[in-house]
């Protein structure tokens, strides 16, 4: 059984993620503790953010107290409803969540069945749940409980695979947000990233590409998020969705975290960086060809994306390690990785020191509002709306959002508020 361990400050997102598998019938409650039960016996994301926020009240410090565990028994387990609830309860009980509230998802939207679990790190006491080594302590669940329970063992050593339950955005299909909010939280979930090009590496494989906005409203900068989706060429088609409309899980301010987090993950573990060089280095060892070292790599479990020029030029590479789950641009991993020195060894090119190429993606021209700039953040929103976030007919139809309450966070809308200026009182002397 192969854990896997995500934390946050938002409790909607990672509802939302689940309640979005419900409702398309890919997924069902299996057991809920700690959280009234609807009448009715359907999912209520309120009802669950209430429970969650009578703790995480108790302890406003704790800056990410939302957990979500993802525990993804074998294909070769076939096992029942009541056994895949037992298992969940022992593995929180475990981990020292057994008098948390909490709620259990099955998702069924593959072939290889799996369970996830939403709770908080502060207890009713508003202690926080100690969460150090909190993958490792999993994974040593997860031996403890496949021995007891007579379960296969996963070869690889309890490392997640590939998310198979992705597929390739389809802007004609009439659920383009739920496409794109499946995609973009997956991905984020799954893999470590340090930039924006890091992630459109990944976004692109799945017909996606995300852009910036850049602004100025009163004088204050301004930035977002909007997300294209690309035709098989890798150009836009149709129109751009701002991240606000899709929730603050989306957005820049998330993403910056992510970007963050993924930092220091990689300090706490360097020899995640290690593996990806060793592979690299084992795949060029030899004088192999582009064609060999890119096969060589893929069997391996890493993914080499090359970015040429129009006079066939490599200017940047990125490699996806599919068994560490992180994004690594060429030069993050050292000069001999970068982007030059596949350049010289595939087209017999000398490096160029002194004017080096951008490893990056080619930047997207960021956003400007019109000159004298725009007064408040609705006209800049209304300006967005116009010049990026158009489209016609029926595909105009798909973009219309009527956002339920709890999707109504967007910091952009809360972004500069105006303040009142206090007047001085002027005493009249007598």
């Amino acid at each position: 059984m192969v854990p896997k361990v995500n934390s946050g400050a938002n409790v909607y997102g990672v509802l939302q993620y689940n309640r979005i598998k419900v409702e398309a019938g890919e997924g069902r409650i299996l057991y809920m503790q700690g959280i009234p039960e609807r009448s009715d016996g359907r999912f209520s994301i309120e009802e669950c953010a209430e429970a969650f926020g009578y703790y995480t009240a108790l302890n406003p410090r704790v800056r990410k107290p939302v957990v979500h565990f993802s525990l993804n028994p074998s294909p070769e387990d076939r096992l029942s409803e009541a056994q895949l609830t037992r298992l969940a309860a022992e593995f929180m009980e475990r981990m020292g969540y057994g008098r948390q509230p909490y709620v259990v998802f099955l998702h069924e939207d593959i072939a290889r069945r799996h369970m996830h679990v939403v709770s908080v790190r502060v207890d009713e006491q508003g202690r926080k749940i100690d969460h150090n080594n909190e993958l490792r302590r999993a994974m040593a669940v997860c031996r403890e409980l496949e021995h007891e329970y007579g379960l296969h063992v996963p070869e690889d050593g309890g490392v997640q695979a590939e998310p198979e339950e992705l597929h390739r955005v389809d802007y004609r299909r009439s659920d383009l947000k739920h496409q794109l909010r499946n995609v973009v939280m997956t991905l984020k979930q799954q893999y470590g990233f340090q930039s924006l090009a890091e992630f459109n590496t990944l976004l692109e494989r799945y017909g996606l590409a995300a852009e910036e906005i850049r602004g100025d409203v009163r004088g204050r900068p301004y930035r977002g998020l909007v997300y294209h989706v690309l035709d098989d060429d890798g150009q836009r088609t149709g129109a751009a969705v701002k991240a606000s409309r899709l929730g603050d899980f989306f957005g820049w301010k998330a993403l910056e975290e992510k970007f963050d987090a993924s930092k220091q993950r990689l300090r706490q573990y360097p020899e995640t960086l290690d593996r990806t060089r060793r592979e690299i280095d084992r795949a060029r060892s030899g004088g192999r060809d582009r064609e060999a070292f890119t096969a060589e790599l893929r069997e391996n479990g890493i993914d080499a994306v090359f970015r040429e020029n129009d006079a066939g030029r490599i200017y940047g590479v990125t490699f996806i390690d599919r068994t560490t789950h992180q994004v690594f641009n060429g030069s993050r991993l050292g000069k001999e990785y970068a982007a030059d020195a596949f350049e010289a060894w595939f087209n017999g090119r000398e490096q160029e020191s002194s004017t080096p190429m951008p490893e990056e993606l080619r930047p997207l021209p960021p956003l400007e509002p019109p000159l004298p700039g725009l007064s408040s953040v609705e006209e800049f929103e209304e300006y967005i709306e116009t010049h990026y976030v158009s489209m016609p007919g029926v595909m105009g139809e798909l973009m219309e959002y009527t956002p339920e309450k709890e999707w109504e966070t967007a910091p952009e809308y809360r972004l500069f508020p105006r303040r009142k200026k206090r007047r001085r009182k002027i005493r009249k002397r007598i």
